[in-house]
């Protein structure tokens, strides 16, 4: 369940897309995750929230990255689910598909246990959308990351982050016009 936790990190996904995420969707040598469904309220496998959130995400080139810890994590999990592609990347012993409510246990457990009372799953999706845009990513990019239908969605949502970065956007205008 960690490597959940470290994808919507890094990705941004939604908890259902992340448990609905099967190995034929990681490209290992483009470094993307392919976003094409999600897993929904009743545990049914279907498209994403919105037309919007069919997307392609890149993952970081470092080799210490999120794609070296799912290939890892692959290469132990897969040889007991007969090396399927189509498997879940976060699954149970055979490549079942984890069960959600046993996910919200062990992450209301973890949250609780390491002095992260009340922090939801949801809440490091909007990590993620903070740290990029007060990291001074436009906001269609982190869009189209998220898979918002729309920038004001993500304005709306994140516009908090923005002032952020206002220090920053001043020393750089200092820098352009000064000196």
């Amino acid at each position: 369940f960690a490597l959940a936790a470290c994808i919507a990190l890094a990705t941004g996904m939604r908890r259902g897309e992340i448990f609905a995420l099967e190995w034929s969707a990681c490209n290992f040598k483009t470094m993307r995750i392919n976003v094409f469904q999600a897993v929904k309220a009743d545990g049914s496998v279907g498209a994403p929230k919105s037309i919007s959130g069919v997307r392609s995400i890149a993952i970081g080139v470092r080799l210490s990255t999120l794609m070296n810890e799912m290939r890892d994590w692959r290469e132990r999990i897969l040889p007991t689910c007969s090396g399927d592609d189509n498997k879940p990347v976060i699954c149970k012993e055979a490549g079942h598909r984890a069960n959600l409510d046993i996910f919200e246990h062990w992450w209301r457990s973890w949250a609780d246990d390491n002095g992260w009372e009340g922090l939801r799953f949801h809440d490091l999706r909007h990590t993620h959308a903070t740290l990029l845009i007060s990291g001074g990513t436009d906001v269609k990019t982190v869009q189209m990351r998220l898979g918002h239908s729309s920038a004001d969605i993500t304005m709306n949502c994140y516009a908090h982050a923005i002032p952020l970065s206002d220090t920053s956007a001043a020393a750089s205008i200092d820098s352009s016009l000064f000196g």
